[in-house]
């Protein structure tokens, strides 16, 4: 509940004295219900830093303004972006260059790899302010899972080599 993610945000603020970056309850697919709970809460979370509002089907409403702005960029709809890069890659620079005129920073939630090169290709990604994403904790191409015998999860002492994989080709 809402209650429960303010403690732990607070908790949080209170032990590093740090500002935060708050995502605002968000309902996936829904950017209606994602609007409502922004236009709910908004004010009992910025007090703890930047508010990150998700735009939910790639709508911005004209009463949010949020710090930072979140697009989708795992699933959309019914469409995982790692089965279908170039449909949620394309909807992301829809968003920005036909969309979206604000100053916030853009950030990307969970994008794939594929869909990131596509964004780059495109001379979108420089619009694009930050990601987050665990694709790098899996293996970064088939010959790397098969020297781990098949496993697709990342091993200690690996971590960075599989980063630099997943990112070659995007910095």
């Amino acid at each position: 509940g809402f209650s429960e993610y303010v403690n732990f945000v607070k908790r949080v603020w209170q032990s590093t004295r740090a500002t935060l970056y708050v995502v605002a309850p968000d309902v996936f697919s829904n950017w209606r219900k994602t609007r409502e709970n922004y236009l709910k809460y908004a004010r009992d979370l910025r007090r703890f830093g930047h508010l990150i509002y998700v735009a939910q089907e790639f709508v911005l409403p004209r009463d949010v303004d949020a710090d930072v702005i979140a697009l989708p960029a795992h699933r959309q709809g019914p469409y995982e972006c790692s089965r279908h890069p170039l449909f949620c890659a394309f909807n992301v620079k829809w968003f920005l260059e036909e969309r979206y005129n604000g100053e916030a920073p853009v950030h990307l939630l969970g994008p794939a790899k594929l869909e990131l090169l596509h964004l780059k290709m495109w001379g979108t990604l420089s619009k694009i302010r930050s990601i987050d994403t665990a694709t790098y904790r899996r293996a970064p191409t088939r010959r790397a899972k098969e020297m781990l015998g098949g496993k697709w999860q990342v091993v200690k002492g690996l971590e960075c080599a599989w980063f630099q994989e997943w990112t070659r080709g995007l910095i």
